[in-house]
């Protein structure tokens, strides 16, 4: 619209990503995937070309994914990262500039969990540890 993007479409950059979805006013909002070869894809919501609302980023190779809320491309908001593909590893729970902060739950490969506080990806504060003694 008038040498604007606006609407649905798609554009790639000379470097290989590609995105596909809305544009308003020449600016990726609203709704869409991303897509980096060798990397990883995004689909959900955008704003000024940023992950913002809900969305999922999976990463390839099974290296597992985040879905979750985002804010200007960060992980903010309830979440949940799975470090693998199996989903026998992840962290649930709060999110605050792309760190874990707040309430949530950390489950490891080997059975063992931790439920509790985070302040900046730390376990900080009240929490409780369960070890797997199988």
């Amino acid at each position: 619209r008038d040498g604007y993007m606006h609407g649905t479409g798609s554009y790639t950059w000379v470097d290989g990503p590609t995105y596909r979805g809305h544009f308003y006013n020449n600016s990726i909002t609203g709704t869409g995937t991303y897509i980096w070869p060798g990397s990883g894809t995004y689909t959900g919501e955008v704003s000024n070309g940023r992950r913002h609302g809900f969305g999922r980023l999976s990463f390839e190779l099974g290296a597992g994914c985040y879905e979750g809320y985002w804010a200007r491309g960060l992980r903010d908001g309830y979440g949940k990262l799975s470090f693998n593909e199996e989903g026998t590893c992840y962290y649930e729970g709060a999110w605050k500039r792309d760190c874990k902060t707040g309430q949530g739950k950390m489950m490891y490969a080997n059975g063992n969990t931790y439920e509790g506080n985070f302040v900046k990806d730390v376990k900080k504060g009240r929490g409780t540890m369960v070890w797997n003694s199988g």
